[in-house]
């Protein structure tokens, strides 16, 4: 009888260890931090995008006007030696049409704002005490207008970001990319819902947990006006020392689901 339940032992924690996607691996922590970094400071560049052209904020309005720019957001436009747009989401958490709760201010500094010309450092994102699901960000993000493909004609950008990020249990991670950013439909100036958005490059810094790591866009990565998700991609994230995570986003789908694959084994994770 001890013998059926020390087999039966043996088979449940088989069983469990075969069905790991359920069940991430703490060696999939830098992959999450990646994650984060990646759709937070595109997030701010999106708000920024958003802020300049229209004047309000439709995706990003909170839950009770999502129609319109949020009760709790405010867009200040003022003209100096540089054009400087500030968007401020206010002291107190103000949970947004995306879910997502910020606070403080998204900063843009514009040299030029016409993208069809090439315009080196046409603008530069910094924060003020800003907040998205309390985790700080602080750093720049620095853009360049590369005018339009002259085969496609979309909108192409490149950016370099040297950020920051504190979680609410105080513990900082770096982030340092260098990324080029395409419009893929032309849908830049006029409905910002439909626009569709590739993204590659690379990153590196250091992790929550004091890792350091290297990231590589493999296939682009897509963002969509109409989703607060990445919804398809591929990167791949590689912790110092250690092997290779893939990091795939999924099949176009808006939702925060991600496949992480280690070693042959496959993790999910979440986008925040």
């Amino acid at each position: 009888m001890k013998y059926k339940i020390y087999l039966l032992s043996i088979a449940f924690v088989a069983f469990f260890a075969g069905c790991n996607k359920d069940y991430p691996n703490p060696d999939t922590n830098d992959c999450q931090d990646v994650v984060l970094a990646e759709g937070t400071y595109n997030d701010a560049t999106n708000i920024m995008d958003e802020a300049a052209f229209n004047g309000r904020l439709p995706l990003y309005a909170d839950v009770q006007t999502p129609q319109d720019l949020s009760a709790c957001a405010s867009i200040t436009h003022s003209l100096t030696n540089l054009d400087t747009i500030i968007v401020d989401f206010g002291p107190s958490d103000c949970i947004c049409s995306d879910n997502r709760y910020r606070r403080g201010q998204i900063i843009a500094t514009l040299s030029s704002w016409y993208f069809d010309s090439t315009i080196v450092n046409g603008v530069v994102l910094s924060f003020n005490k800003y907040y998205v699901n309390d985790n700080l960000v602080q750093g720049t993000k620095t853009i360049t207008f590369k005018g339009r493909n002259s085969s496609t004609h979309n909108y192409e950008f490149s950016s370099t970001t040297a950020g920051k990020i504190t979680n609410k249990m105080g513990q900082t991670m770096t982030w340092n990319a260098s990324e080029k950013k395409v419009v893929m439909n032309q849908q830049f100036y006029t409905d910002w819902i439909d626009a569709v958005y590739h993204i590659s490059g690379s990153g590196s810094g250091t992790g929550f947990n004091g890792t350091t790591y290297t990231s590589s866009i493999t296939t682009d990565l897509v963002t969509k006006g109409a989703c607060s998700y990445i919804t398809s991609g591929i990167m791949s994230v590689t912790p110092a020392g250690q092997s290779a995570r893939i990091v795939n986003f999924g099949n176009d789908a808006c939702d925060r689901y991600i496949d992480v694959t280690l070693d042959g084994n496959h993790y999910n994770i979440n986008q925040q």
